[in-house]
């Protein structure tokens, strides 16, 4: 990924606040082969999961094979007219804001029963905080999530590198907080404010 200095952002937590808001990455082996996958981040590791059937699992369930995760955060279009120094000497272009992480790794899959309901209740509970729900995996009739596990395969990826590239118009000093008023007034999930804090 090009990654200029000013937009390199290496800081943990909000990579970890990343995967927890957007936890499904684009997922990328070299085959190549290309799915959609959420992961839950847990010490050093992506853990997710995928049905049997996908031709994903064929390729990592005899041994591992180097993969990368992607996750894309909130974006927005940044209008030229956003900027103050348009009025000064109208040197000014469009650009895109947005987050995003590369990250590096091997990839496993595993059959184990208890590594799937765990990855599967990590995930649920992560995201029923989100939506205000209570349900569990232990909800329904006895069996039937288990049932259900036999047809997916748990996934673990080991990071070795992450590469993060959050654009947030650190680029653009002077304009960067009237970027962040403008997000405020429009449609767009501002998360971050999409701009530098």
């Amino acid at each position: 990924m090009y990654l200029p200095e000013h937009f390199n952002h290496a800081a943990d937590e909000d990579f970890a606040r990343l995967v927890t808001e957007h936890p499904l990455a684009t997922l990328v082996l070299p085959t190549p082969e290309i799915n959609h996958v959420p992961f839950v981040l847990r010490e050093g590791k992506l853990l997710g999961h995928v049905a049997r059937a996908n031709p994903l699992a064929d390729q990592v369930l005899t041994s591992p094979v180097n993969a990368i995760a992607v996750f894309t955060g909130p974006d927005a279009y940044i209008s030229p007219g956003w900027y103050p120094g348009k009025a000064i000497d109208g040197r000014v272009v469009p650009t895109w804001n947005y987050v995003v992480a590369h990250v590096h790794g091997e990839l496993r899959a595993t059959e184990d029963v208890a590594f799937i309901r765990s990855q599967l209740q990590l995930l649920t509970d992560q995201e029923e905080a989100k939506v205000g729900g209570d349900w569990s995996i232990d909800d329904p009739p006895e069996g039937f999530v288990d049932t259900l596990m036999g047809h997916i395969l748990g996934l673990e990826l080991e990071i070795r590198q992450i590469e993060s590239k959050w654009k947030l118009s650190q680029n653009r000093p002077v304009d960067a907080h009237s970027v962040r008023e403008q997000l405020q007034k429009h449609p767009i999930k501002a998360w971050m404010d999409l701009t530098a804090p």
